[in-house]
């Protein structure tokens, strides 16, 4: 079994542990232990910081993945590139949290009419951001080494986890509000200072930048990447989250979180899709840096068509089971049944076309995929 099947299978088998232990979490414990409003909260205080700290690393992510390669060695490690791309996420936090406080009466005055808890927490969007920003660099770091499957723990399991205890503290009132939202967002930190651990033990990084290297890839090629690349993965990402942040925006943060629990039921699709693409996207990269077409053709093959068999499965077992499902949840929540089977439609879509997205943002047509998701999210 090669390298892509394995970490695939594995990383397939981590994340749907995940998805149990979340379906555990969202459907389960959250409606039981907290209410619509305080569920309604902490998603759009996730949804509001995953599209900021999907800008703040300027794009670092697909930087990482693209680029990294170039500077990896046997003797010298990565020629300092963790630090470097670490400086850049640091950069792109500052200019886009000057930008945001600028504006923060602005984004608070949005949501004052429809919850006024809200805007009292609004500030946590901050350090949440940055921390979620930097989770998401130094995962794309740790899978350009091929480690995929000890992140898919930390990210899907034991974050979880963790989550799900700091719920159980809060419902039997030990711990305040603020405090719960402060340990929530410190959770995230936590996930940071663990997988920067576990990144020195699998690349032993070195603190000195290789200047020879970063001469020959250019800065300017890199930051203009990075700025496009940004562009898309905000308009890609919007396209998940966006929706519970602009309900905030029209409905109570009750009608939000109840939105929240339901829209998770959709997600269970794409799975496997994120499971392949963690270990495919350093693989097709590496490929078309050495311009491995036969390669290239047989991943997007396989990935199409094990993604559309099994997307399909799970589209019919959802869609089928529907009324079950939400039967599982409070009587308050029957009302969002009906945008289940919309948003499995997309699920599915995604899934039937493979890692398409990997290929197109890695090869030279990159600026097509710019333009196409930018036109899809208008």
């Amino acid at each position: 079994m090669g390298i892509i099947q394995r970490q695939s299978l594995q990383n397939t088998i981590v994340t749907y542990i995940g998805i149990a232990v979340g379906f555990i979490n969202l459907l389960i414990i959250q409606p039981a232990f907290l209410t619509p409003e305080e569920i309604g909260l902490t998603r759009v205080l996730f949804s509001l910081s995953y599209l900021i700290a999907v800008i703040i690393p300027i794009g670092g992510e697909k930087i990482t993945t693209k680029f990294l390669p170039l500077f990896k060695s046997s003797d010298n490690g990565d020629n300092g590139f963790l630090v470097l791309i670490t400086g850049y996420m640091v950069c792109g936090f500052t200019v886009v949290s000057l930008i945001i406080f600028c504006f923060r009466s602005y984004f608070i005055n949005i949501y004052a009419d429809q919850s006024q808890v809200l805007g009292e927490y609004l500030g946590y969007v901050f350090p949440l951001s940055f921390f979620l920003a930097g989770v998401n660099v130094l995962n794309v770091y740790t899978f350009s080494y091929f480690k995929t499957v000890f992140p898919s723990v930390l990210n899907n399991i034991l974050v979880r986890i963790i989550f799900i205890t700091l719920i159980s503290i809060y419902s039997i009132k030990l711990i305040t509000l603020k405090t719960f939202i402060q340990l929530y967002v410190g959770i995230y930190g936590l996930q940071i200072l663990i997988q920067f651990i576990y990144i020195l033990r699998i690349s032993k990084p070195t603190l000195i930048i290789n200047r020879k290297i970063l001469k020959e890839v250019r800065v300017t090629k890199v930051i203009t990447f990075g700025l496009l690349i940004a562009l898309t993965a905000f308009s890609a990402i919007g396209l998940k989250y966006l929706d519970t942040v602009m309900l905030a925006n029209y409905i109570s943060l009750d009608l939000v979180g109840i939105y929240a629990i339901v829209a998770f039921i959709p997600t269970v699709i794409e799975v496997p899709l994120g499971a392949i693409e963690k270990i495919s996207d350093p693989k097709i990269t590496t490929a078309l840096i050495t311009n491995n077409t036969t390669e290239i053709k047989a991943i997007y093959y396989k990935s199409s068509k094990y993604m559309l068999i099994l997307g399909g499965l799970i589209f019919l077992l959802i869609t089928a089971n529907i009324n079950f499902l939400v039967q599982l949840l409070p009587e308050e929540y029957a009302i969002g049944r009906d945008i289940v089977p919309i948003l499995c439609v997309g699920a599915f879509l995604n899934m039937a076309f493979g890692s398409n997205s990997t290929l197109i943002f890695n090869s030279h047509l990159y600026k097509y995929g710019v333009l196409f998701i930018f036109l899809m999210i208008v």
